[in-house]
């Protein structure tokens, strides 16, 4: 499409489908990008993101695979991070661009997208292994783990009324969704006071406990790209590796959640997208899925680029 030296003021025309195909899905409509909104309100997607990334991965698995192996694989975490860092941009392009959802875009490319994005949501995230995680830290917390004595002989450590905790974590999730008039507003709140406290207490423990050896060792391991670590002397498993690599930063669909915060943030086309808002507390707002495009005019083209 060639640039259009004076704006374009049609409102609500057709999008062709060379420009954006719209398959099973209504046509998106033209209308001119709205002005950028200031760069201090641009934050929250990216606490949202951080906030989703602290998880199993960077406190569980890759923890456990340097206590093992050592920093040797810690080249494919930069490289799934990184990897991560460019696929977030070209999400986050599309929902400023359109104001629809990633998982949107690939429905107007074949409708079975949003029965393969379901099962790619539910499968591995609301399958409540999350809850009963926490649960069992909390159990953990107040109980202390209870030695249980194996047939073998061993002795293996178990966590008490794991089934309630989770079952009361659930709830209480629900209830601080719900209660919050903008679902999102909600959960940047949240995720900003949990990031941040997490944030301080890394730098204190990093102060107290990191030894500059180590962190020589870690830059040694980043530069020993395709260097594998050595799984006959530990309990590492290629099972273990993988899960490691898809757990470095946010890893799976959490990435295309990037293009439901910048919808619900009112980000470029998103402003017209309307937000998920509480069905008690909050004031209802018109929604669609499906979105807009902004033809090549030197006005929309200079607020693409703020």
């Amino acid at each position: 499409m060639n640039n259009i030296s004076s704006d374009d003021q049609t409102q609500f025309e057709e999008v062709p489908d060379h420009v954006l195909p719209h398959g099973q899905l209504g046509p998106a409509l033209y209308r001119d990008l709205p002005p950028a909104i200031s760069w201090k309100k641009m934050v929250g997607p990216s606490i949202m993101l951080a906030g989703l990334s602290l998880g199993s991965g960077e406190f569980i698995l890759w923890p456990h695979l340097v206590y093992s192996t050592g920093f040797i694989f810690f080249w494919a975490c930069m490289l799934g991070v990184i990897t991560q860092y460019f696929l977030n941009l070209e999400i986050e392009r599309y929902t400023l661009a359109t104001g629809e959802s990633a998982i949107t875009g690939f429905c107007r490319l074949n409708k079975n997208w949003a029965w393969i994005m379901l099962l790619l949501n539910i499968i591995p995230w609301a399958w409540p292994g999350w809850a009963t995680g926490a649960g069992t830290i909390i159990s953990w917390l107040i109980y202390g783990p209870t030695e249980v004595i194996q047939p073998d002989g061993s002795i293996a450590f178990a966590a008490q009324h794991v089934s309630f905790f989770g079952i009361l974590g659930l709830l209480i999730v629900g209830i601080v969704l719900t209660a919050g008039p903008v679902v999102y507003n909600t959960v940047e709140k949240i995720q900003f006071f949990l990031v941040l406290f997490i944030i301080v207490v890394v730098i204190l423990l990093s102060l107290l406990v990191v030894r500059g050896d180590a962190v020589v060792k870690m830059a040694e391991g980043i530069a020993s790209v395709g260097q594998m670590p050595d799984m006959t002397n530990s309990d590492i498993t290629m099972m273990g590796l993988l899960g490691a690599l898809a757990f470095a930063g946010a890893g799976g669909t959490t990435n295309l959640g990037q293009s439901n915060f910048i919808k619900d943030k009112g980000y470029g086309m998103g402003k017209y997208i309307g937000r998920i808002t509480s069905p008690l507390t909050g004031q209802e707002e018109s929604t669609s899925e499906v979105g807009y495009f902004f033809k090549m005019t030197d006005s929309n083209l200079a607020k693409w680029k703020d």
